[in-house]
């Protein structure tokens, strides 16, 4: 998968419209959001932190701060400009980290690693999920390593190249 091409695919791309079928899954992830993050400390057993800095330099970082702490910080910047509150971001970005990022051969925080993370989110939400999930994780991962930070905020439902 070539993540300059994704990229590029991403920034040229319109947000997605806010119509029929994508405002009914956009509600649909909202309220799987709302509920994994329900959850999320009772299942994990760990402190959810959010926080207005970038917590971490690697996921190798992220794992042995979490291992000797029991808490996770989840950065809450780049969080407007989608179709949900911010801080349902900031609870699927505690989710994501928690189930995708976190555990066994855990993926890292590198273009690779995010494609990782984004099979085992779609296999733990559901297929049908996986066009947010595709935009969420993969593209904007993508427009990162063409970008760095500053990373547009958008919805892209239409590019699903190389999935």
């Amino acid at each position: 998968m070539n993540a300059a091409k994704l990229a590029a695919l991403y920034l040229a791309a319109q947000d997605a419209p806010r119509t029929g079928h994508v405002l009914s899954l956009i509600d649909a992830y909202v309220r799987t959001a709302v509920a994994s993050w329900g959850i999320l400390g009772a299942t994990t057993g760990l402190r959810i932190v959010p926080t207005e800095r970038d917590p971490y330099g690697s996921q190798a970082e992220m794992a042995a701060q979490v291992r000797s702490t029991g808490v996770l910080y989840v950065f809450t910047g780049g969080s407007d400009g989608l179709p949900w509150e911010p801080w349902v971001n900031v609870a699927m970005r505690a989710v994501h980290d928690a189930h995708d990022h976190l555990g066994p051969n855990a993926p890292p925080f590198t273009f690779d690693g995010e494609v990782e993370a984004y099979r085992r989110a779609a296999h733990r939400m559901g297929d049908g999920y996986a066009p947010i999930l595709w935009s969420e994780i993969v593209l904007q991962a993508a427009a990162g390593v063409a970008l760095g930070n500053g990373v547009p905020q958008k919805l892209v439902l239409d590019v699903r190249v190389g999935q």
